[in-house]
């Protein structure tokens, strides 16, 4: 079940308004990239229309705010037409956002990824006010600028609450796999928390019934997905029995492959099974595995593990190491030539959480960003402010896409890196909300674009879209 790292009294900052833009720092050595703010407030009218952000005229939503101008169980949307960029402060061009659900459901947590034809975007959904104990996974197709193809598709869960869908396509076929964290008698899930995936087909139909990769258990799963070198590879947060009295069960971050109707393929390996293993990510390369996860031994470090096809280890990484302070929900993305990593990160205070990346090199033999002097480099936040939730898309461009949302106002924004490591100038400010997930179209008409998807304050599913020139 996808939750904050802190439930503290910072959530009423959902209904204050954004008191300054976000500041953009540089990713690590070797950069002088300007900061860049949007100049009269990150969002116009607000989602809603609840003025959010200062003149609306010049804020991450144009005229009607990345929000909209705001109308019942609406309220997103508003300025240009739908293939009309929005004029802005932001270094992208962002399109007028547009709702996925409404206001009679708790939609929550969505994931999203462009086919090559449309965008297919998955959620977790309840009536409102019930997603606290009830889940399904909803699927829905959009064309290219956001529009629905089809009906949505319902993926029930009777027994236990479907939460945190991510997807992958599965190689060689037209074919897609979702995979969840089923939580077993809601709250805190007491039953424990179990993971199911399955396989859709092109037009978003399930093509059986959900399989059970690995059964209720009390640890919190956060589970992933990703598909390359002809294979699906599935990770999570496992339970292992030890030989210690005293701690007779141990927490290990595991990845396995998955067969091609979405079933588990082996038991795959687990990693770190001396030290407890926690957030683990997978993500694939032109010919690696990789694996991103914190680990306690006896602090809080970020490790990179780089596997073959097989999973049999290559080489391991340590991003972060000796703090003392929590470092969380890393994340982990090729980027056509290195791997970017970005991660939580609490070094700063534990109300101060802060969005730190950093690019290794193909092999892991290196760390940080080109320009660095010495074999290693430390990574530097690329948010100056409060961020939770990291997620990467990246695009043709050799530029990679960090998406999070940060205090104040609970903003969705987005930090482009450089090939190189290097963070551009400015960066993306979409509406209110958390949680995104980003993708990137490289067939969009007239170019490549990235596209999100995030939760708002109502427990609405956002879609949104941007074009950046470089």
């Amino acid at each position: 079940m996808r939750l904050p790292n802190r439930l503290t009294s910072r959530y009423l900052l959902l209904v204050l308004p954004l008191l300054a833009a976000p500041v953009v720092a540089p990713l690590g050595c070797g950069s002088n990239a300007e900061m860049v703010q949007p100049t009269a407030g990150a969002g116009g009218g607000g989602a809603g229309g609840g003025g959010e952000g200062g003149t609306p005229t010049a804020g991450a939503g144009g005229t009607s705010g990345a929000g909209g101008g705001g109308v019942d169980d609406g309220g997103v949307g508003g300025g240009p037409g739908p293939n009309e960029p929005e004029v802005q402060a932001t270094v992208c061009p962002v399109f007028p956002s547009i709702p996925l659900t409404g206001s009679t459901t708790d939609a929550e947590q969505p994931a999203i990824m462009w086919t090559g034809k449309n965008y297919l975007v998955v959620w977790s959904s309840a009536a409102a006010g019930t997603s606290a104990t009830k889940g399904d996974i909803h699927v829905t197709l959009l064309n290219e600028v956001g529009t629905r193809v089809g009906t949505d598709i319902v993926i029930p869960s009777p027994d236990a609450q479907a939460t945190s869908p991510e997807l992958a396509a599965v190689p060689n076929t037209e074919d897609f796999v979702v995979i969840w964290e089923t939580c077993v008698g809601g709250g805190n899930c007491p039953g424990g928390s179990g993971v199911q995936s399955v396989v859709l087909g092109p037009d978003g139909m399930p093509k059986g019934a959900p399989v059970a990769l690995a059964p209720p258990a009390a640890v919190q799963r956060r589970p992933y997905v990703a598909a390359g070198l002809g294979n699906v590879y599935a990770a999570y947060r496992d339970v292992v029995m030890t030989a210690d009295p005293a701690k007779p069960k141990k927490t290990v971050a595991r990845v396995h492959k998955l067969s091609a109707d979405g079933a588990k393929d082996g038991e795959g390996i687990i990693v770190d099974e001396m030290s407890d293993g926690h957030y683990p990510h997978v993500a694939l390369g032109p010919d690696r595995v990789a694996l991103v996860y914190q680990r306690n031994n006896p602090t809080p470090d970020i490790v990179l593990a780089l596997f073959d096809v097989n999973l049999a280890l290559q080489k391991e990484v340590v991003l972060r190491r000796g703090l003392p302070s929590d470092a969380t929900n890393p994340v982990v993305q090729w980027n056509t030539s290195r791997w970017v990593v970005a991660w939580e990160d609490q070094r700063g205070g534990e109300d101060e959480a802060q969005i730190y990346a950093t690019v290794v090199d193909a092999d892991g033999s290196r760390v940080g960003p080109v320009g660095c002097s010495g074999p290693t480099c430390d990574p530097e936040a690329a948010y100056e402010a409060n961020g939770n939730w990291p997620t990467i898309a990246s695009g043709d461009l050799n530029t990679s896409l960090i998406g999070f949302y940060g205090y104040p106002g609970q903003r969705v924004f987005l930090a482009r890196v450089e090939a190189n490591g290097n963070l551009k100038p400015g960066q993306v400010v979409l509406g209110t909300g958390k949680f995104p997930s980003v993708t990137y179209n490289k067939d969009a008409t007239g170019g490549g674009q990235y596209a999100v998807v995030y939760e708002d304050p109502g427990r609405r599913v956002i879609f949104a879209r941007f074009k950046c020139s470089n």
